[in-house]
């Protein structure tokens, strides 16, 4: 209160000049205050460290261009190689399928990687934090303020790379895919419940009765399975098997075909030994 005892005095017309300037003071004070905190505030608010931009930049600039290697290269070093194989058998399979199609719809497709790497050029890139002590954040790279991408990144002892969950398979989890969706495609049941797991057989076998049973009802659809599967034995030693994992300890393999339609399944180990899951 000794501070602004000049207050009550009012007849002095210097004390109210003092009093008008040591307010003035005082605000200035305060929204310099507060003007720091919220620069600090900001600084703190920063999501992601150092890094980050260029990785998803290139990533998605070299995908789209279909520089696979160049793409590869910003993927985390665990799936770098699943992912890298994978596009690259895909992006053949895309050039093969686009070449055999009209000019017509080759110029409609060029033109719409056009406007597809515009969109990019110009898209604003933002970056959150999903699990800061694993590493964890996640890109929002947005081309017009209404639509937007997602990518998953992860900051590893080596640097920033981008999580795809692309994952190689092994001798054992090829066997059981392969045998699995040959025996379904066969409508083997007995051979393909083989490789089910124990837990899954009734989802399964209830699976199978639901096939069958639309199939007696749809000889159509009965026809256009077994064209396809047909198509897919015939390709089936230029396929591609490949494999995500979506959950700790489940993966969704993936059997891709020049042309034939792809098969998919779930996969997880149950005492050491691979099994397919239905849920």
């Amino acid at each position: 209160m000794d501070d602004f005892r000049f207050l009550g005095k009012p007849n002095a017309a210097g004390s109210w000049i003092s009093a008008i300037f040591e307010i003035m003071v005082l605000t200035v004070r305060w929204c310099a205050l507060l003007g720091f905190g919220a620069l600090s505030f900001g600084v703190e608010a920063q999501e992601c460290p150092h890094g980050w931009e260029p990785v998803a930049r290139e990533f998605l600039e070299a995908q789209l261009d279909g520089r696979w290697a160049d793409a590869a290269r910003q993927v985390v070093e665990a799936e770098q190689q699943a992912w890298l194989e994978w596009h690259a058998w895909d992006g053949k399979r895309q050039a093969n399928r686009l070449a055999a199609m009209p000019e017509a719809l080759q110029e409609r497709e060029a033109d719409n990687q056009r406007r597809e790497a515009n969109r990019l050029g110009v898209s604003v890139y933002t970056c959150e934090t999903v699990d800061a002590l694993a590493g964890r954040y996640r890109i929002r790279v947005d081309p017009d303020g209404r639509s937007f991408k997602v990518l998953n990144l992860a900051l590893e002892s080596t640097g920033w790379g981008v999580v795809t969950r692309n994952v190689p398979l092994g001798a054992e989890q090829r066997r059981t895919a392969t045998a699995y969706f040959r025996a379904v495609d066969a409508r083997e049941w007995e051979k393909a419940e083989a490789w089910v797991a124990k837990s899954a057989i009734p989802r399964f076998k209830g699976y199978q009765l639901e096939v069958e049973t639309f199939f007696k009802g749809s000889p159509v659809m009965e026809s256009g399975f077994t064209a396809q599967a047909e198509l897919r034995a015939a390709e089936w030693a230029e396929g591609f098997v490949r494999a995500e994992e979506v959950e700790d300890g489940i993966r969704v393999v993936h059997m891709e075909f020049p042309s034939a339609t792809s098969l998919s399944c779930e996969m997880t180990a149950v005492d050491g030994t691979w099994r397919v899951l239905h849920r």
